[in-house]
């Protein structure tokens, strides 16, 4: 713990020699190292630690009276200390872990610019919130940096692994293998949560809730405390005050609303006789008790938690580093080009190349470097123009890793900007401020400033990030580690009651699979199909533009008001709030299943009649039957249809910013795929990826059920891929070397295209694939149209078996 309120004033004032030396523990600078000149500017050594691998020095340049800061500049100041200290390579991955931090502050010393590497920086505005700063101060006086960084040991990840085994095979009331699993970890990430909400002391003022409880179970010689203490305040949270039932406060004390993330579950729905075993729940507290003492289940502080909700899932973290660098630096290239910049890439290599591809860039201008010299009219562009019409999406986003990056980045943005709205008397800029939460002029009250990121993060969470993946579970873990954010910068719990509801920006659904935009002259053509299909448009006769077009009215009203939380609708109506919105949300759920249902049945007829698409039957005996795809078959799929969930972004040309790291391989079945989607008959059949053959001759030794499964989860690839290769939304999946074959797909290929057709005209894409999936001749089509883009890179990270490719190009050509 360090002293905060010191701490944010050392920086206020930019004492930081004393912040670093007495409040945050480092050492001062040995007498061996001396002030260095470059470029006239006095280069002063401030602070020293002792790190694992050799020594790190703190260096400040308090820029000379009427200094011009450039990006070259800035780049020439740490070039010249990195040669003082002796630093091969300033570039990030092929130094030392050890570079320098280089603070510039401005002659006023109204802002700094703290730099971590050549380009890589953070900034300081003197008057910003200090949610963000706060941390950062917190990482580096206890051995971290600037910025969030994890890598996880293999032990750590075996522990978790064994503890959400030990917790699965302790559900009871559930039969099926993959809803155990998914309840086990379902139930750990909403511990997570209780942990991080407990440690503020909102759970009846314990800051060792659900610990102290525990223990005084076991004292007490009692048993289940899954039913007797978890369930009452999963029901506890999930209520409004108001609306608990009398007995329930006896047992859980005093608690928040809390809301979505404690609603009844479909599977506590499914299964009413859910209960975990003592000794199960046992481990998991004291693995949450560990994470607490550490500062692990802290999103801002440590990127753990992160790592635990991906493993959770099944799925594997991109990785903090990885992810910051990737999402913050392409974020901060679209805003670029949106103020008319022509960016200069700031992503770098880890090959040997960066040396080289530096020095071509030196004087390539990072946002920080942009927002360093801010004025009125760069501020105003970027509060009233730019950022408020931002629409980012990752179309893969798993437990959230990317959409998280983006909403540290923007929330930061955002602060930054705040700062100079404080320091400066423009009118419009201040009554920005004012309609978010009224700051009194020159406060440095945490409160007001902890509410004004409260607000921000929660406009950033409503209306420009979005996220669609095919896991339910994943989905879930999305919405919980984002609003995790939101519980850890508040001071109040008030200011969560209830926790922001996710539900219509984070989607589940296949977002390879449905309508970017829906073709109304489509609609008025399915009457006339031939009498082949006359069945398929029987089902289709209701579904005509102007209801489609009423559904969409009518669900962006309710979700608008949902969304601003409908107070005057409820001082109108004389419903709370909460129970509007409830009833709002409800409507809108219903709305979207009528949309679902028709969109499938036009997708039906799509792939049937337009595409040609028919159901193969795989057969033990040599004869492959066909039929008629159906309604069942669409929706085995899974389609996404953006056009409708998305509609009123897709009306307005699309998304700015498409990012995602997606699943990668060749779009095939695999047994490996067969045993993690049918666990309990697999299981129960002793069935292994060794042991397993998908011949025909093998398979009709096999057991009749087992053989019909794979059969019929194979059938599926097939005509999914069909789709791909007859739709002309993936006319670039065609290869120029001779006649495709559907293993010619691979499903990150396939997802660089439909992130290319959800961009809007100006928009940027980003996506990460494995470093040879390109060079296949197989992807040339699809390669040479993001090379026609009016900008195009492609960058490594990582070594060995994680390193990846960044994809980044324009919508334009």
């Amino acid at each position: 713990m360090i002293d905060l309120a010191t701490a944010r004033e050392q920086l206020r004032s930019h004492n930081l020699g004393d912040l670093f030396v007495d409040v945050l523990g480092w050492c001062a600078p040995h007498t061996v190292v001396e002030a260095i000149t470059p470029l006239n500017q006095r280069c002063m050594p401030i602070a020293q630690r002792d790190r694992q691998v050799g020594l790190q020095t703190v260096w400040q340049v308090i820029l000379a009276e009427n200094t011009c800061f450039t990006s070259t500049l800035r780049s020439q100041l740490y070039t010249a200390i990195c040669a003082h200290e002796k630093v091969l390579n300033p570039l990030p991955e092929l130094a030392s872990k050890n570079l320098p931090l280089l603070i510039i502050v401005a002659a006023e010393k109204t802002r700094s610019l703290w730099c971590s590497s050549l380009y890589e920086s953070a900034l300081y505005v003197v008057s910003q919130p200090m949610a963000v700063w706060d941390y950062r101060l917190r990482r580096l006086a206890t051995g971290g940096g600037l910025f969030l960084a994890y890598e996880p040991k293999q032990e750590s990840s075996n522990r978790f692994e064994r503890l959400l085994t030990q917790l699965s095979e302790s559900v009871n009331g559930i039969e099926d293998i993959t809803h155990k699993r998914t309840y086990a970890a379902l139930t750990l990430r909403r511990l997570m949560l209780i942990q991080q909400i407990q440690q503020k002391g909102w759970l009846d003022g314990d800051t060792w809730y659900l610990q102290s409880r525990f223990s005084t179970f076991l004292q007490r010689g009692e048993r289940f405390f899954f039913k007797t203490c978890l369930q009452p305040l999963f029901q506890s949270l999930s209520l409004p005050e108001i609306e608990r039932p009398i007995a329930l406060e006896p047992k859980v004390g005093k608690v928040p609303y809390i809301g979505g993330l404690f609603s009844t579950h479909q599977l506590e729905a499914t299964y009413s006789s859910i209960s975990i075993e003592d000794a199960a729940l046992e481990e998991g507290l004291g693995w949450l008790s560990e994470q607490a003492s550490t500062n692990e289940l802290n999103p801002w502080l440590d990127g753990a938690i992160g790592h635990w909700l991906a493993r959770s899932v099944g799925g594997t973290s991109l990785g903090v580093t990885l992810s910051r660098e990737v999402g913050d630096r392409a974020l901060d290239i679209l805003i670029q080009q949106r103020l008319d910049q022509t960016p200069t890439s700031t992503f770098y290599k880890t090959s040997a190349q960066a040396t080289e591809l530096y020095a071509q860039n030196s004087k390539a201008q990072t946002l920080n470097d942009q927002l360093f010299n801010a004025d009125t009219h760069l501020c105003r562009q970027l509060i009233q123009e730019i950022l408020p019409a931002l629409r980012v999406l990752d179309p893969a986003c798993g437990s959230g890793c990317l959409l998280v990056t983006f909403h540290r980045r923007l929330t930061e943005i955002f602060s930054i900007l705040t700062g100079y709205v404080q320091q400066n008397q423009d009118a419009q800029l201040k009554i920005w401020r004012s309609g978010l939460v009224e700051m009194p002029e020159g406060t440095h009250n945490s409160r007001y400033t902890q509410n004004f990121v409260q607000t921000i993060q929660q406009r950033i969470l409503n209306n420009v990030l979005y996220g669609v993946d095919c896991s339910d579970d994943a989905v879930e873990s999305a919405r919980l580690y984002l609003a995790m954010h939101l519980v850890e910068t508040a001071v109040d719990p008030a200011e969560i009651e209830p926790l922001i509801d996710l539900d219509f920006n984070l989607i589940s659904g296949n977002a390879l699979i449905g309508y970017i935009t829906v073709d109304e002259e489509r609609f008025d053509q399915i009457n006339r199909a031939g009498a082949e299909t006359a069945f398929q448009g029987d089902l289709l006769q209701p579904l005509v533009a102007d209801s489609y077009q009423m559904v969409l009215r009518e669900k962006n009203i309710a979700l608008e008001h949902y969304q601003s939380r409908t107070a005057m609708l409820a001082d109108v109506h004389n419903v709370p709030g909460y129970a509007r919105a409830s009833l709002l949300k409800e409507e809108i759920l219903v709305l979207d299943q009528k949309a679902q249902n028709k969109l499938d049945k036009l997708l039906l007829n799509y792939m049937s009649q337009q595409l040609g698409i028919r159901y193969r039957s795989t057969q033990l005996a040599d004869i492959t039957r066909y039929r008629l795809l159906t309604q069942q078959d669409i929706e085995s799929l899974h389609p996404f249809h953006f056009g409708y969930h998305f509609n009123t972004i897709i009306k307005h040309g699309g998304f700015d910013l498409v990012a995602c790291n997606p699943p990668v391989g060749p779009l095939r079945p695999t047994v490996a795929k067969f045993i993690q989607q049918f666990p309990t008959l697999t299981q129960r059949e002793n069935i292994s990826e060794k042991t397993f053959r998908t011949s025909k001759p093998a398979l009709s030794r096999a057991n009749s059920e087992v053989a019909a499964t794979w059969m019929s989860y194979r059938d599926r690839y097939a005509y999914a891929a069909d789709y791909f290769q007859r739709s002309e939304l993936y006319a670039y999946q065609q290869s120029d070397i001779g006649r495709k074959t559907r293993s010619q797909l691979a499903q990150e290929r396939l997802f660089v295209e439909r992130c290319l057709r959800l961009l809007n005209s100006d928009g940027l894409g980003v996506v990460l694939v494995p470093t040879d999936s390109f060079k296949d001749p197989k992807a040339a089509s699809l390669y040479r149209r993001l090379q026609a883009s009016k900008w195009f890179g492609e960058f490594e990270y990582g070594a060995g078996t994680s390193k990846k490719l960044v994809i980044v190009w324009s919508k334009d050509r």
